[in-house]
């Protein structure tokens, strides 16, 4: 789980090494397809909205109990839900690198990847939560 988090990480920050480079290469980068960007812009922001509901319906969803689970199925559960989370919590920079590269757009493609670290932060896995989440308790893993 360590492993795939800091893997997800270190891709964001490569993302804004790519763009560093890209705007080094070609001082005022305005994209590979310039002014073509503008109806992504705004899918791609929807997008990152959804991926947000998306990883809560996710866990939600995965996380549902019932009396016959054994220790081993919830555990699988725990992670299965972290590692959706952790996937989904990726996607807003993967947008914003294309946007990025699509139209140039230097501070949404920033926006995209804080959000994105954003969602890895606030869904990566608590061990607290997921001890409560294993004994019973309200709330969410």
């Amino acid at each position: 789980m360590a492993i795939l988090a800091w893997a997800q990480l270190s891709t964001v920050f490569v993302f804004a090494c790519v763009m560093a480079a890209m705007t080094l290469v070609e001082p005022p980068f305005t994209g590979f397809s310039p002014g073509s960007g503008d109806r992504a812009r705004d899918i791609f922001f929807l997008i990152t909205l959804f991926s947000f509901i998306a990883i809560r319906m996710a866990k939600r969803s995965i996380l549902q109990k019932t009396q016959s689970d054994t220790f081993e199925q919830l555990a699988g559960r725990l992670r299965a839900s972290a590692i959706v989370a952790l996937i989904l919590s990726e996607v807003p920079a993967i947008l914003g690198l294309l946007l990025f590269l699509i139209g140039g757009y230097r501070e949404d493609c920033f926006l995209l990847l804080g959000f994105g670290l954003l969602l890895m932060v606030l869904f990566f896995p608590k061990y607290a939560n997921w001890a409560d989440w294993l004994a019973g308790r309200r709330g969410s893993a």
